[in-house]
């Protein structure tokens, strides 16, 4: 018992920012309800603006997700003309994209080196859904973005990157 304590405590070590961050690490099972309502506020939020809580995250295995990352994810397909909806449904899958990719490959960029993509694709929804993940602090990847794409894009990815 005091084993499994210990190694919860490591984990969550690991995943609090350094600095004077208060980090609250929320439930996973609390994730669809939470979302649902980071993106809600965040979809009505004009840019730029500071939130509450901004640390406040969720873990999913080596994947951490914090209420920033949410806004900047929301922020950035809201400029892509996306839906509340579309961005909430992409967004409930982002802790199975993390957890069980059936493709995982390099990120090929300049503007953030060091990162790597995971990715998940969906036939109810008709399209792939990828998570940019960062790799700079070891055992836990920060996500950067998430965003969706169309089945071609997708399947030309599984054939170049498929295990």
């Amino acid at each position: 018992m005091a084993t499994q304590q210990k190694a919860l405590d490591d984990l969550f070590d690991l995943a609090r920012p350094k600095g004077n961050h208060l980090l609250v690490v929320n439930e996973p099972s609390t994730y669809p309800v939470k979302i649902k309502s980071w993106i809600k506020e965040f979809f009505t939020t004009a840019p730029k603006t500071t939130i509450s809580d901004p640390t406040s995250s969720f873990l999913f295995g080596d994947t951490r997700l914090t209420r920033q990352q949410v806004k900047h994810i929301v922020e950035q397909r809201v400029a892509e003309g996306k839906t509340a909806k579309e961005v909430s449904s992409m967004m409930e899958r982002l802790p199975e994209v993390v957890q069980y990719p059936t493709l995982e490959y390099p990120n090929n960029s300049l503007k953030y080196p060091n990162s790597f993509r995971r990715a998940r694709f969906y036939p109810e929804l008709n399209k792939g859904i990828v998570v940019i993940l960062d790799n700079k602090t070891g055992e836990i990847h920060d996500v950067i973005t998430a965003f969706s794409n169309r089945p071609g894009t997708f399947r030309k990815l599984e054939a170049r990157y498929k295990k």
